[in-house]
């Protein structure tokens, strides 16, 4: 299990809340890290990714389901699922899916949340993997756009992904959301921290 931490300060944190002196460098409430990324779960997470291993979603989906139902004080009343959207070449030319799509339907059929489509990739950017954060900020400065979707009805919102590292992949969708939608409650979920 991962240390419940702020993902902004690195300090324990309960229930992985972002400090109140943490706030303005971050439009999430909180980050859910399950799990350190150790060799046996990166070997997992890699062979679903990049080699095409769909049929690991039930065990990768199990496990992001069994630690936030067990170790997060969750209100799922009024709350949506999203994911963080890849930009079209990538998803149906080079990968042919988007792992993060995938983990939020799992999520969604175990809670009966439902999961909108909420932003898309309108930038084509290098991957995260191997930039410092820096590099990280400014690779998606202006890669996502909000898609026109009635949120009216939603107070909480779960964006979901595999792995974070600075979590800036996460805080960029999420000052996406915020932008249309301020009065929303934005929330990571990830299986695993590198």
């Amino acid at each position: 299990m991962h240390q419940e931490i702020c993902h902004i300060c690195h300090k324990k944190s309960d229930n992985f809340e972002v400090h109140s002196y943490c706030k303005d460098e971050s439009n999430l409430e909180a980050l859910y890290i399950w799990f350190d990324y150790s060799n046996s779960l990166k070997k997992i997470l890699v062979n679903f990714k990049y080699n095409h291993r769909k049929v690991l979603i039930e065990t990768l989906g199990e496990l992001l389901y069994i630690n936030f139902i067990a170790n997060s004080e969750f209100d799922l009343e009024d709350t949506a699922i999203t994911y963080i959207p890849m930009h079209p070449i990538r998803k149906h030319f080079i990968k042919g899916y988007n792992q993060a799509e995938i983990l939020a339907n799992y999520l969604w059929e175990k809670l009966n949340l439902p999961v909108k489509e909420i932003c898309k990739k309108k930038k084509y950017t290098r991957p995260q993997a191997g930039l410092d954060r820096k590099k990280r900020l400014k690779n998606l400065d202006n890669s996502f756009a909000c898609i026109d979707d009635n949120l009216e009805s939603i107070e909480k919102l779960i964006i979901v992904d595999d792995i974070t590292t600075t979590g800036t992949t996460l805080e960029k969708l999420a000052i996406c959301i915020k932008e249309k939608y301020p009065n929303i409650q934005v929330y990571g979920v990830v299986l695993a921290r590198h």
